[in-house]
């Protein structure tokens, strides 16, 4: 494009224009006043040469009477409509002869308004007229071909055609449409049935029939065409904006604003009006919503909650850019606009009379009824037209819809001389004024205060836009490393998956409350952003979102023991998708630390006894509850390993004794158990090594019937695996041995040389499990227990274990160790590798066998109490006692969290890099090379210490 001359010239265009017209060019355009007018016209804004070249007896229109002297009301345009364009339109012409003619009248608003003929109010007004004709006239031709081609839209209930509306919102609402607008509509209907054809209801809904009618006049409006396009249609304002359907009924509608309508809307109603279709059900509408748009008692905040839909507008247009921008930027159309609609919401649901959609009609409704002083009214309106006025000669000089001041220079010149400024620096002057004065009084109403604009932040920041200033610092301390896709997945765990679901102030405000826990529970975390997503799967099956999240909100121990227990544990997780009821249970049983025998014996008696398959499925539940409210007792550090280790026994034990009771009342059989179990060094994922015996004149078929009855019990398989996994491989004779063993047969098989070695040793953390409500092992007035426990003292504690059995236990321990630890590095199996858990277990064990047959208090079965005996009792030096201690709670440690996370045997640490983040991270290393570090040199000193051990007892031979 050249660059732009001043509007006061010569006429060469003028001239041209004459000869192409040449005999039938009118008086009106030879006077020199019209010719100035055209020349004004296509200086300013060539965009309409081509069109007068094209069709040179415009200008003669332009310049007759009827264009000067009046100001064009509805009628006048359908009759241009009717009467010059119409009478030669043809199927295939239709759109592009409606395309010149909205051109058409376009052009006569710029020429009137660019040469003093008309006011901008008219030139508003016209612009409004002329896009509810186009409207209305698209979207009745396609209701006609709709219908020829599949029918009517029926409303069954009330026998007659279904009825059709279009709303029209912003500045087509106001009756204050802008040059280059779009046009912010709704569609709703009513009826809903099926289309009717040829008497008969179709297959077609009437839904499926508007929606096509919506969708076709939305295209045929936004075709480009010679002539241009007739407007852009912007659909957001629509009931959950770009996700929700583009048309709804009545009804839907009237629901979905009662339920789920925000501030924003209330904004948008407030400007509706009834476009196209019929009348009568748009009024309907808007009727039905007067206590939306203008409610009787506003909420808290709501002038709060304006600005901040003020703010999140103005960041729709780049930084640089909100100083020029004199339709969003400080001081612009829509801080007019938002005065006095906040204004018109808070007052008109008591005062009726200021219900209107017209910003200009309100700020005069708002002084005739006392709410502005009429010196704020007089500026406001002279402000909103003169704005206005600008952002036509923005928009007309192209038909561009921008509301940007052009850069200093021959643009900005021009634009100052189209508004009948003597210099750019008196516009530029007056147009800062006004703006400053604008903004003062928009802040005088909206002054923002810092938790709103936090509020205002983090609606942007979820709404898609980068991080603010004041949010970004936050998430880089709260997710560490390359920041995710943060955006979208914490509006995931605000809204869910739901496309439906639109982020609302009460979204962001319950984030925060949410978020404000964030600085104490995420820094815990291995795996932050993960752990989020994970609370987020879990709250999808929890049930309704928001009282969840206010849960978390509400009760930051909830949301910190969730968070911890979610990140320590997939299979927690997974288990508590799987069955929310759970938390429910531990909600009921409280977070208390341990629960007494008695009072988890009177839970279980609660149960459901009818069938053992609804017994065995409540205990299930039970004992996953129970896991749970202990894994949450250990992750927030009230329990150490060893506690939660007993703890877990102890739930064990009181659930396999009450599975008992119901397979075996009169108590014929004894549970006996071994390695972990027995140590009551349970972890969520550990089998059950276990050895049934019943007493000598029990019939095989009948302890053989009973034990199955209890190990079916206890094998329950629920959503999540099993209750127990039962381990029955250290039973005499191993898998191929009976499933239940006699004592006498027991005594047989150690005693004929049938057992090895570590048979007998495993025997040094055997314990029976009692049925004794009040005691953790089985009591004296327990027979077969009692016999146990005699037979196995005397088989490991009569005498000594010889010297030569030294070097066997040391064999076993390096076989152990080739064959499980055949990993690089060595020290990754931390349970068999060299200084691993085993190294501590079998000195341990060795000791007892040892000494224990002169020190009682070696007898007690597990590595704990046989490693404090010892020291107690002088068989292990302290210095070795505390390496042992030490590194074995660390140890222990280590396997309850990597137990606890999977529910399965682990006994070597991963090489994955997000596996070595969480044993950091849950150790308490900053970082897995200072944990392995640490690790290695542990390992270290435990493999010397056994050797020490080891060599000090074969020393005193």
């Amino acid at each position: 494009m050249s660059e732009p001359e001043s509007l006061h010239q010569a006429t060469p265009f003028a001239d041209s224009l004459a000869q192409m017209l040449g005999g039938a060019l009118s008086a009106d355009c030879a006077r020199r006043e019209a010719r100035e007018r055209l020349e004004r016209l296509v200086v300013f804004c060539p965009v309409y040469r081509d069109s007068l070249l094209r069709f040179p007896e415009l200008w003669q229109w332009l310049e007759s009477a009827v264009n000067q002297n009046t100001s064009f009301r509805y009628g006048t345009i359908h009759r241009l409509w009717d009467e010059h364009f119409l009478p030669a339109v043809t199927e295939d012409t239709w759109l592009s002869a409606l395309q010149r003619f909205r051109r058409q009248v376009c052009l006569r608003v710029a020429y009137n308004e660019l040469n003093g003929l008309s006011a901008i109010t008219d030139s508003l007004k016209e612009l409004s007229l002329l896009a509810t004709f186009v409207l209305r006239e698209v979207t009745h031709r396609v209701y006609v071909s709709s219908e020829k081609r599949f029918g009517t839209p029926w409303n069954e209930e009330r026998n007659c055609p279904a009825r059709f509306a279009t709303i029209g919102l912003g500045k087509l609402g106001g009756g204050e449409l802008n040059f280059c607008s779009d046009v912010d509509l709704i569609f709703l209907y009513q009826g809903q049935h099926h289309v009717h054809r040829q008497g008969r209801a179709s297959a077609m809904t009437n839904e499926e029939f508007f929606t096509r009618v919506c969708r076709e006049s939305v295209s045929l409006l936004q075709a480009r065409g010679e002539e241009g396009y007739l407007y852009n249609v912007d659909l957001r304002l629509r009931p959950e904006g770009e996700t929700g359907a583009i048309i709804r009924s009545l009804s839907s509608m009237e629901n979905y604003y009662a339920a789920t309508g925000q501030t924003w809307e209330r904004l948008a109603l407030v400007k509706a009006r009834v476009v196209a279709g019929d009348e009568d059900l748009g009024s309907e509408l808007l009727e039905s919503l007067a206590s939306f748009r203008y409610p009787r008692r506003p909420p808290p905040g709501l002038l709060m909650e304006i600005a901040g839909v003020k703010l999140r507008t103005e960041r729709e247009v780049p930084a640089a850019k909100l100083a020029l921008d004199i339709k969003s930027g400080p001081g612009g159309i829509r801080e007019i606009e938002f005065f006095a609609q906040a204004l018109q919401m808070i007052y008109a649901g008591r005062n009726p009379f200021l219900q209107t959609p017209s910003t200009l009609e309100a700020l005069e409704r708002l002084y005739r009824y006392e709410h502005i002083t009429r010196s704020d009214r007089d500026f406001l309106v002279g402000a909103y037209l003169f704005l206005r006025a600008l952002e036509h000669r923005l928009q007309m000089r192209e038909e561009m819809q921008t509301h940007q001041l052009p850069p200093p220079g021959p643009d900005r010149a021009l634009l100052a001389e189209s508004l009948d400024f003597a210099s750019v620096a008196l516009f530029e002057q007056h147009l800062a004024s006004v703006r400053k004065q604008v903004h003062d009084l928009y802040l005088l109403l909206f002054g923002m205060s810092d938790r709103e604009a936090e509020i205002q932040e983090w609606t942007l920041f979820f709404s898609g836009q980068e991080p603010g200033p004041a949010i970004y610092p936050m998430l880089r301390r709260w997710f560490w490393g390359p920041l995710p896709p943060v955006e979208t997945r914490l509006r995931h765990l605000l809204l869910g998956g739901s496309t439906h679901n639109l982020l609302t102030r009460e979204h962001v405000t319950l984030f925060l409350e949410i978020a404000a826990q964030f600085d104490n529970t995420l820094g815990l975390l291995a795996h932050p952003m993960n752990t989020l997503e994970r609370i987020d799967r879990f709250a999808e099956r929890y049930g309704a979102r928001k009282p969840f999240l206010n849960l978390c909100a509400h009760r930051p121990h909830f949301f910190r023991a969730l968070g911890l227990l979610f990140d320590r544990s997939q299979f927690i997780h997974e288990l508590l998708c799987a069955s929310p009821e759970i938390l429910e249970e531990i909600f009921v049983a409280g977070l208390k630390l341990a629960k007494p025998r008695g009072i988890m014996m009177d839970e279980l008696a609660q149960l459901p006894h009818d069938s053992d398959e609804e017994f065995s499925a409540w205990l299930w539940l039970y004992v996953k509850a129970e896991q749970v409210r202990l894994a949450i007792a250990n992750v927030l550090g009230h329990d150490g390993a060893a506690i939660a280790e007993y703890n877990l026994t102890k739930l064990t034990d009181v659930v396999l004794a009450q599975m008992l009771e119901r397979a075996d009342p009169e108590r014929m059989l004894q549970v006996v158990a071994l390695g972990k179990y027995g140590g009551q060094e349970m972890t969520i994922g550990s089998d059950l090594d276990i050895m049934l015996i019943s007493a000598e004149e029990v019939t095989t078929e009948e302890t053989t019937r009973r034990a199955t009855r209890f190990l079916k019990l206890a094998s329950h398989t629920g959503p999540r695996g099993k209750t127990f996994e039962i381990d029955l491989r250290l039973r005499p004779f191993g898998a191929d041995g009976p499933i239940v063993t006699t004592l006498d047969s027991l005594a047989k098989y150690h005693a004929q040389g049938s057992a090895r070695l570590w048979e007998r040793q495993l025997l040094t953390r055997a314990r029976c499990v009692s049925r004794d409500i009040n005691k953790n092992t089985a009591s004296s007035d327990e027979p077969l227990a009692r016999a146990f426990v005699t037979w196995r003292d005397e088989l490991l504690y009569s005498e000594a274990l010889p010297y030569s059995a030294l070097e066997d236990i040391l064999t076993m321990r390096h076989r152990i160790e080739e064959e499980k630890a055949h990993v690089v590095p060595p020290q990754r199996a931390f349970k068999t590798g060299p200084g691993g858990m085993m190294d501590i277990e079998f000195a341990a064990q060795m000791l007892q066998m040892r000494h224990g047959w002169k020190q009682p208090s070696l007898r007690a079965p597990g590595t704990r109490p046989a490693l404090k005996a010892a020291m107690e009792t002088g068989v292990l030096a302290p210095d070795v006692s505390a390496v042992f201690n030490d590194n074995y709670e660390k140890l222990r440690t280590l396997e309850l969290f990597l137990r606890r996370d999977t529910a399965r045997s682990v006994s070597i640490l991963s090489e994955d890099d997000d596996e070595q983040i969480c044993i950091a991270k849950w150790m308490g290393f900053t970082d897995y090379p200072a944990f392995f570090s640490d690790h290695c040199t542990r390992m270290a000193a435990t493999r010397t210490a056994m050797n020490t051990v080891f060599n000090d007892e074969k020393s005193r031979r």
